[in-house]
């Protein structure tokens, strides 16, 4: 790994607080680098044309910039050699969740009179309900839990408040269960919302295994169907945005494939410099 990548994760996980996701994509990336040049970038990213997404190659880029960034802060670095290679074109693939009929055959099929069907019966409604990411359900704590919602801490630990609507009714029929699998060989995470047979948090693997069983897809295509049938049944791009804790608008346009035309009507009702001129 090239010189100062410990150095730079370090500084990611403790002052920029990275998930440990992204972490341990930063340290993947950085152990394929031989040397940081723009002829030793270039030579990572052709050994793997065609066998990766552009989007994958795309992401490695980003990490080589963003340690090239680093160093010119850091280490006098002069001049930053990923900023020297030219990206991939971005790949517009929107995933496709399931349908609301589809959804709502599958959340009935936990069995609600156990504790394991009632915790997923929850995990399911909350990931529907809240359009939250696996991460951001995994760490949450009982303590989370505020009235008819729930903090959620999301990635550079930033804090949002999300409704759980219906889906808190399950929640609180999970809570009643979560004592019979905390108890049985003692309670291994009190604090935990969610956790395993064993009483243990739960990780993301189980989660996306979980989900992959009841529904059939991933969790993040959860998270889309709880988005795109939102925005059909008319919600504003900024209550989708402040739910699924999008930074900008545009990535929650991109994520539901919203046209620049309906980017653009909800920038001019939305922002103040926007009606400049406007009669």
């Amino acid at each position: 790994m090239v010189e100062h990548a410990e150095d730079f994760l370090r500084y990611m996980e403790h002052i920029r607080h990275a998930p440990q996701t992204t972490l341990r994509s930063y340290r993947g990336d950085l152990v394929k680098l031989g040397d940081f040049t723009r002829e030793g970038i270039r030579h990572v990213l052709a050994a793997e044309y065609g066998r990766v997404s552009p989007t994958t190659t795309r992401r490695r880029l980003d990490t080589y910039r963003s340690f090239g960034k680093w160093l010119g802060r850091f280490h006098g670095l002069d001049h930053n050699p990923a900023r020297a290679v030219r990206s991939p074109k971005q790949e517009h693939r929107i995933p496709t969740g399931p349908s609301v009929d589809v959804l709502f055959c599958a959340l009935e099929f936990p069995d609600q009179a156990t504790p394991i069907g009632a915790r997923d019966k929850a995990i399911l409604e909350v990931l529907y309900s809240t359009g939250i990411r696996v991460a951001e359900l995994v760490a949450l704590d009982l303590a989370n839990l505020d009235g008819e919602g729930a903090k959620v801490t999301g990635k550079g630990d930033k804090q949002r408040w999300v409704p759980l609507g219906l889906a808190r009714f399950f929640v609180d029929l999970w809570i009643d269960h979560r004592p019979y699998l905390c108890g049985r060989r003692g309670q291994q995470d009190p604090a935990a919302l969610f956790v395993s047979q064993w009483g243990r948090r739960l990780d993301q693997r189980s989660v996306r295994t979980l989900v992959q069983r009841w529904v059939g897809c991933s969790p993040h295509k959860l998270r889309h169907s709880c988005a795109s049938h939102m925005r059909s049944s008319g919600a504003d791009l900024r209550v989708i945005q402040d739910l699924l804790g999008h930074a900008s608008l545009s990535t929650t346009a991109h994520y539901l494939s919203v046209d620049l035309e309906e980017l653009q009507r909800v920038y001019r009702g939305a922002h103040p410099k926007a009606k400049r001129g406007q009669q």
